[in-house]
């Protein structure tokens, strides 16, 4: 038996290695997690009464509200007097998730989401394109990182999204954030 296929059959045990922990790796909820309250919207996740985390949610909307406000720099805000006469506001809302690494907890996650359903096809949007990656195939490449010989880059994805300047024929107008 030769050398290099002493290597394929190495390599290729640690290639299903990865794979098989990449599946199994849980990023999902443990069955008796009830210390924390999931809100449905901003008003919600607001309110003591009846979020008792309401802290840890109000600390994560800032964070996103920076990020994408300050840091990114997502939006500016206009009169309304000075829109298009066809410009369609389009709605937002809060989407709040808990995430948890390996059935434990992680940390309280806010984001902004536009209700895109509320463009009107070829008037407010002419394509939409946006690539995404399974959690699993990340885990596979990270698990593949690990081998030998193999090695990873660090990169930052906190805000994974494209903000770029749109040309003026494509921009978006969003109503108030809530909150």
């Amino acid at each position: 038996m030769s050398s290099e296929s002493v290597l394929e059959g190495t390599l290729s045990v640690h290639v299903e290695a990865a794979a098989l922990i990449a599946h199994i790796t849980s990023n999902s909820a443990p069955p008796n997690a009830t210390q924390f309250a999931c809100p449905k919207d901003y008003a919600h996740a607001i309110d003591p009464e009846r979020t008792p985390d309401y802290r840890l949610w109000l600390e994560a909307t800032r964070k996103e509200y920076d990020l994408q406000d300050k840091t990114m720099g997502c939006w500016e805000v206009v009169d309304i007097d000075t829109l298009p006469q066809d410009a369609n506001l389009i709605g937002v809302k809060w989407v709040f998730k808990i995430k948890y690494k390996n059935g434990e907890y992680g940390r309280h996650k806010a984001r902004i989401d536009a209700l895109g359903y509320q463009q009107r096809k070829d008037v407010d949007s002419f394509a939409s394109f946006s690539p995404t990656a399974s959690y699993v195939t990340i885990r596979l490449v990270l698990a593949l990182t690990a081998l030998p010989h193999w090695y990873g880059v660090d990169l930052d994805a906190t805000g994974a999204f494209i903000s770029a300047l749109l040309p003026p024929e494509d921009q978006v107008y969003l109503k108030g954030i809530p909150g």
